[in-house]
């Protein structure tokens, strides 16, 4: 299972010599929708403010790791549904200010669209 590597990687950073040890780093994922087909993968490189937010002097790999994955499987909600229900949100994070969301929305639909 892939959170078994999870767990190894951040042992690996727990033990590490790193010297910036309180700096909060954050530990994602991949997601893909409810309907994915396998035919396309975006990757973004900022996860801001997607929570998983941790520190190598008090982080348990092992619960911090089953925690994240269980938000992201916990039922059977589409984990992405949010970027559609947040578009043009006016109260909180609007996905469609953001270029990361428009360039995946312009080229899904394009690529949905028959020609």
């Amino acid at each position: 299972m892939i959170e078994n590597e999870y767990v190894e990687l951040l042992d690996n950073l727990v033990n590490s010599k790193l010297t910036n040890r309180k700096k909060e780093l954050c530990c994602f994922s991949a997601q893909e929708g409810k309907d994915y087909d396998n035919n396309l993968m975006f990757v973004g490189r900022a996860v801001n403010d997607w929570g998983n937010v941790f520190d190598l002097d008090s982080i348990d790999a092992n619960k911090f790791v089953n925690d994240m994955f269980k938000t992201i499987s916990d039922d059977d909600r589409c984990p992405l549904k949010w970027v559609e229900s947040s578009w043009g949100d006016s109260n909180d994070y609007n996905t469609k200010k953001s270029a990361f969301w428009r360039v995946i929305r312009n080229i899904s639909l394009e690529l949905s669209d028959p020609i």
